[in-house]
């Protein structure tokens, strides 16, 4: 009997960065317990209003006049903002201590409020020029590696699609993520999701449609709150301390900072002073221009759009990291690999599980301790998100997918 092995790109992505890590949320289900509804609903509040957009704009069509497709998503968007802030704040009535939480509601809401209306006025209406809508929220699932004889997947990717477009222009399809942060999108989260999330969804759009041109990708940053101003330390300069904020911002802070007065005594001591002052000066300027490199562009304040057109070849390579990630899985299954602990992701991630994995417990130890402690929980579903999305587009169901122009 051949046995069905189904991943998802997070839990790929967990896998690489930390095996320990990935053992002991996919494999063991463990994780903290989760928050009253309406903190959670909080978290999500844009993604919803975002989801609410689109889903208007798929349904009144393309044909729809773009100013009446605008202000309908505009309506339906602040209707399902207000919905979550209300559920939210109904949910915290029945909790200990809600009154306190039931501020950080309100105030977040104002804040969700004016991300959705920046990123309705800057991506959502160019979309509506740009492109046709597909998909909102759609979940999927496509084959990785397939058992012929059987006609059955030996390994299925699926996930979800935050959203799918296809272009005016060229009739390329897009495929987009939302992540709704605190502050600017930090280079990490972007990393990631450019490396391996939207070029697996790439791949599976590939097997969705084939003979499709998918090989565009977009990681959309969208914040509740605006990005930080630049700092300016005692001596007059711009801090070189990593920040939330834009790279026009940062730029900006730098090109108006005064030269610090430690600059000026090197220059009027001259000689080897005034070298070493010099060096230092642009030693720092070095600094600043590489942090700015790495901070995203914008459209808006909240707003930060990471575009890249990958060539084929690389979407489909995503298929041998996904089938090198389930053989480990496998293995591990087996009792034939221990998982490894990862002690920089720890660091970089703060991850959850750092104090229970420590001084090189396995991972029925960890699990133990973690349960013991009562900060974690074991949960019952592996791919939740996926599950929730409802029915999964799949190759070969032609009846469920839509008609590409």
């Amino acid at each position: 009997m051949t046995r069905r092995l189904t991943i998802t790109q997070s839990e790929v992505a967990t896998w690489l960065d930390c095996e320990m890590r990935a053992a002991l949320r996919y494999e063991h289900r463990l994780g903290r317990p989760e928050a009253p509804v309406g903190a959670r609903h909080v978290g999500s509040a844009m993604h919803e209003a975002l989801r609410a957009a689109y889903a208007t704009w798929a349904e009144m069509g393309s044909s729809a006049p773009e100013g009446t497709v605008f202000h309908a998503a505009l309506n339906e968007a602040n209707l399902r903002l207000d919905a979550v802030r209300d559920e939210a704040l109904d949910t915290l009535d029945l909790f200990e201590g809600g009154e306190e939480l039931a501020d950080q509601v309100r105030a977040e809401h104002e804040g969700a409020v004016a991300g959705l209306a920046l990123y309705l006025d800057e991506v959502f209406a160019r979309d509506v020029h740009a492109y046709y809508p597909l998909a909102v929220e759609q979940a999927f699932r496509v084959p990785v590696v397939t058992d012929a004889g059987h006609d059955r997947y030996l390994v299925t990717l699926e996930g979800v699609f935050d959203l799918v477009l296809q272009r005016r222009a060229d009739r390329a399809l897009v495929v987009r993520d939302h992540k709704t942060v605190t502050g600017a999108a930090d280079t990490y989260d972007v990393r990631f999701g450019l490396d391996l999330q939207l070029p697996a969804y790439l791949y599976a759009l590939g097997q969705l449609f084939p003979g499709a041109r998918a090989t565009c990708a977009q990681f959309v940053a969208v914040s509740q709150s605006p990005p930080s101003v630049p700092k300016t330390i005692l001596d007059g300069t711009v801090s070189v301390a990593k920040i939330a904020t834009t790279r026009q911002a940062y730029e900006a802070a730098c090109e108006a900072q005064s030269e610090p007065e430690w600059l000026a005594k090197g220059r009027a001591a001259g000689g080897a002073k005034a070298d070493a002052a010099e060096q230092r000066w642009r030693e720092l300027r070095e600094k600043q221009r590489r942090l700015a490199e790495g901070l995203p562009t914008t459209l808006a304040r909240w707003i930060a759009v990471h575009e890249h057109e990958y060539d084929p070849r690389d979407v489909e390579a995503v298929r041998g990291t996904l089938h090198e990630v389930a053989n480990r899985v496998r293995l591990v299954r087996r009792g034939e690999l221990t998982p490894q602990r990862n002690p920089r992701s720890c660091a970089i991630l703060s991850c959850a599980f750092a104090s229970p994995c420590g001084m090189g417990r396995g991972v029925e130890e960890v699990v133990a301790l973690a349960l013991d402690g009562g900060d974690f929980a074991q949960g019952e579903t592996r791919h939740r998100e996926v599950a929730d999305a409802g029915a999964p587009w799949e190759p070969g169901k032609a009846g469920a997918l839509p008609a590409l122009r």
